[in-house]
């Protein structure tokens, strides 16, 4: 005598088959959309390891290094305009083909002043910029290069800090003269 529970089984299994040759015959369901950025309410903004966008993490925005901690709201980072920023970076980053290291993002004011960097109110302590560079794969020559002819497709702004600098400047700060500028 056969097992009920094991014919239930068997019962369903052939259920299931007859199910998917019957929906051989339909068109098959759409692929799901993908995946949109993260929300602003979503984001934890004291999580370093926390993404804001495909590439770029929590950490690579508000790091403050000589601090040994990440900024906070006190600081005045804009969490909006981080967003769209590593939007932007994240495009510069399919366009590079290789991992962007970032040296920094936001830096507050107080920061700046604490590191003399001048001047205090930068587009760093406006959250609008990015230092970084992408070695071992391409030298800073190589990434501004690539990148010249395309700030005005993407919408941003490169310093020319001369040749072999240590990092690419980049940012979406409205154009005041020129999108290739030297400070």
């Amino acid at each position: 005598m056969a097992n009920p529970l094991i014919s239930e089984l068997i019962k369903a299994g052939i259920s299931l088959i007859e199910e998917k040759i019957q929906d051989k015959d339909q068109p098959a369901a759409p692929a799901p959309a993908p995946l949109a950025p993260p929300q602003m309410s979503t984001l934890d903004w004291t999580d370093g390891s926390c993404m804001v966008s495909k590439y770029f993490s929590v950490a690579n925005c508000l790091t403050l290094h000589s601090w040994n901690r990440l900024a906070t709201p006190e600081d005045g980072f804009n969490q909006n305009q981080l967003l769209t920023l590593c939007v932007k970076l994240d495009q510069v980053r399919e366009i590079l083909g290789f991992p962007m290291n970032v040296h920094c993002i936001f830096r507050s004011q107080a920061y700046n002043t604490s590191q003399n960097i001048s001047p205090a109110a930068d587009v760093h302590s406006m959250s609008l910029a990015c230092d970084f560079d992408v070695g071992p794969h391409l030298t800073t020559d190589e990434v501004k290069a690539k990148l010249l002819p395309m700030l005005e497709e993407l919408g941003i702004r490169m310093e020319n800090n001369g040749p072999g600098a240590a990092w690419v400047h980049i940012d979406i700060h409205p154009v005041i003269h020129n999108r290739y500028f030297t400070v």
